[in-house]
């Protein structure tokens, strides 16, 4: 794994442990998230018709379980699909649900990315300097 240090250069990216497994965790059930989205259908544009899937699509899609997520917290807080679980847990699953499975079949390093941007923003100032929200 490679990261990216102020000059441009690359160097290895030293993983704790704890890194190390998130990432194989996270890319491990991306990868499951994929599989399982091929194999219900969502991926038939590319499989079966030669299409090709819509990134803008598939970005808006995550949005919409965004909004969804704030209709939860506006509506019933009770998830009828997932019993146990609020409305706005089940959504915001679904939003990375679809994060995985994008992220998976167009290759992207998002676990990883999600460690290194944490890091990142380890070093930022209280309030990134100070904005409202």
């Amino acid at each position: 794994m490679l990261e990216r240090r102020a000059n441009g250069e690359f160097t290895d990216l030293d993983l704790d442990d704890k890194e190390k497994n998130y990432v194989e965790a996270y890319e491990e059930f991306a990868e499951y998230v994929h599989e399982w989205a091929i194999r219900k259908g969502w991926w038939d544009i590319e499989e079966k018709e030669g299409g090709e899937r819509n990134d803008a699509e598939m970005i808006a899609l995550m949005h919409s379980e965004l909004s969804e997520a704030l209709e939860g917290l506006r509506g019933s807080l009770d998830s009828e699909k997932i019993p146990g679980y609020r409305n706005v847990e089940e959504e915001l699953a679904d939003c990375i649900v679809r994060i995985m499975d994008y992220g998976s079949a167009r290759g992207l390093r998002i676990g990883e990315a999600l460690v290194v941007k944490q890091r990142f923003n380890e070093k930022r100032p209280y309030r990134h300097g100070g904005k409202k929200y």
